[in-house]
């Protein structure tokens, strides 16, 4: 591994070098993340997650000289894992990228991530808290003269190929993805937009039945500033999909209305998806089902949701903002129907509220909230929850302060009720660093664990340099960041992280 490693430095310089080498005031930026783990029983029932060391290095060197930038990674990871060889060392060059402006051209070249209008029939992106990187790989060209924006793109689809979640390799889907798109802004009250692209699947469902694929459109409209109250946005999609021998159509609407007037804001939110899913190809042995859109979900961020292919529903979220915005309180409430369609559709309500208060200066702050959730179908409850969180942050003489980060959940599923949660109290110091206890609890899986307990100890040890350890365990479970959810195991040992970031030239 180490030979390759070196190796893949090298090359990553190489695509560095007309930065560093031929343009005065050029920038060369490291970020390096280095993560050590060892992994004891977590008390779960899946043995292919105990008893084995991780060393994961993530060098991220990006480069820029007047309208040329460049950045690769350097990725590697090595297992300890006596006698057992389901984990593989590697390491490699991954997500190579030169952009070029010229004038209102911009040229782009190798891995960027992509996204039409807000997500429902294309979004190729990053979302680092549950592991997930998708781009498209191949070539883009951008033309902004004043008032307008055009671009043409095209590539295949790139996963990250270690899968930080189960800690695995993932076979790639490679598919091919090739569109374009065009923003008028040429009136201050009013944006227009449209987009089209096409897709086609590198493994076919049906080898006889030639190759599968999507093709999707779509537009929107957005208003900004309505009389310096409102702002309004408007999205509407069609997509035409062949998969084996059955051909479909699907459609997609999504609208807000954001008011606002003095202290007061009042958001509303529409969806209608009716048959739309962009899905990668079925690759053999992969246990990830590669999904290449992200709509809105009507949800909170971190908050789980069903499938998103076929629903309609609303939000409404009041807001007050009194005392100098020092104290907010809210409410929300949010329908959806999945599946409407059907002959037992599924209905969820979400209803929650908080408040949000400042103090000290600003330098003090206390987030209330909780709620309900209900699934029903059939006439019947199928799921629900309540739920409770407080994220408080107390400051002390000093520097010092005190933080509080807790969420509660009592849940039924199958008419069988559990609990689960975690809270996080610790004691932290400006530019220094804090040291915290983590307690978690979970009843849903009978015979596992159900108590977690961990310390965590964080160092800014300099101004480039941040280390962070953690021992004992904790919880996993569903995490949900944006409408993407993954299933975490719950985590039994020692990790040690060390983020860097240096400057070169």
């Amino acid at each position: 591994m180490r030979r390759s490693v070196r190796t893949h430095i090298g090359l990553a310089a190489l695509v560095l070098s007309p930065v560093s080498a031929r343009a005065e005031g050029a920038a060369v930026r490291t970020t390096e993340r280095l993560v050590l783990e060892y992994h004891l029983d977590n008390g779960n029932s899946d043995e292919k997650d105990d008893h084995y060391g991780t060393l994961i290095e993530r060098l991220t060197i990006t480069g820029n000289a007047d309208a040329l930038t460049t950045s690769a990674e350097v990725n590697g990871e090595a297992f300890y894992s006596p006698g057992d060889d389901r984990h593989q060392n590697n390491a490699r060059l991954e997500r190579i990228t030169a952009e070029y402006a010229l004038g209102t051209v911009t040229i782009t070249a190798g891995d960027f991530h992509k996204q039409l209008g807000r997500g429902i029939v294309l979004s190729l992106r990053k979302i680092d808290e549950i592991g997930l990187d998708t781009t498209l790989q191949g070539g883009r060209v951008a033309w902004a003269p004043d008032g307008h924006e055009l671009e043409v793109f095209a590539g295949r689809t790139n996963t990250s190929a270690f899968d930080a979640v189960d800690q695995f390799f993932v076979p790639e889907a490679s598919d091919v993805i090739g569109g374009g798109s065009y923003t008028f802004r040429g009136l201050e009250f009013m944006t227009l937009g449209t987009y089209a692209y096409t897709q086609r699947m590198r493994i076919p469902l049906v080898a006889s039945a030639g190759f599968d694929h999507t093709s999707a459109s779509g537009g929107f409209v957005e208003l900004p500033d309505v009389a310096e109250l409102v702002s309004i946005y408007v999205e509407a999609d069609w997509q035409g999909r062949k998969s084996g021998e059955r051909r479909t159509q699907g459609k997609a609407f999504y609208s807000t209305l954001d008011f606002n007037a003095g202290g007061f804001n009042a958001l509303v939110e529409g969806l209608l998806i009716d048959d739309v899913k962009v899905q990668g190809s079925d690759v053999p042995d992969s246990p990830i089902v590669f999904e290449y859109a992200q709509p809105p979900t009507l949800e909170r961020i971190d908050q789980e949701f069903e499938p998103n292919t076929d629903v309609r529903g609303a939000r409404l979220r009041l807001a007050y903002a009194f005392l100098d915005g020092d104290v907010t309180p809210y409410v929300s409430a949010m329908l959806r129907q999945n599946e409407p369609e059907a002959e037992h559709p599924l209905n969820q309500f979400h209803g929650y509220g908080g408040v949000e208060t400042l103090y000290d200066g600003g330098s003090s702050r206390l987030h209330l909230s909780g709620g309900y959730r209900e699934h029903r179908q059939r006439g019947e409850t199928t799921k629900s929850m309540k739920h409770g969180e407080v994220d408080w942050v107390q400051r002390l003489p000093g520097a010092h302060a005190l933080h509080l980060t807790a969420n509660e959940e009592f849940r039924t599923l199958a008419s069988r009720d559990y609990v689960r949660g975690s809270a996080i109290v610790g004691l932290e110091r400006q530019r220094l660093g804090g040291l915290s206890v983590e307690v978690g609890n979970d009843t849903q899986k009978p015979h596992e664990r159900e108590l977690y307990l961990a310390g965590i100890i964080t160092w800014e040890a300099a101004d480039w340099l941040l280390l962070r350890t953690t021992g004992g365990s904790q919880r996993g479970g569903l995490k949900c960041v944006g409408g993407v959810c993954r299933e975490f195991p719950a985590f039994t040992g020692v990790k040690v992280e060390a983020t860097g970031r240096h400057d070169l030239l």
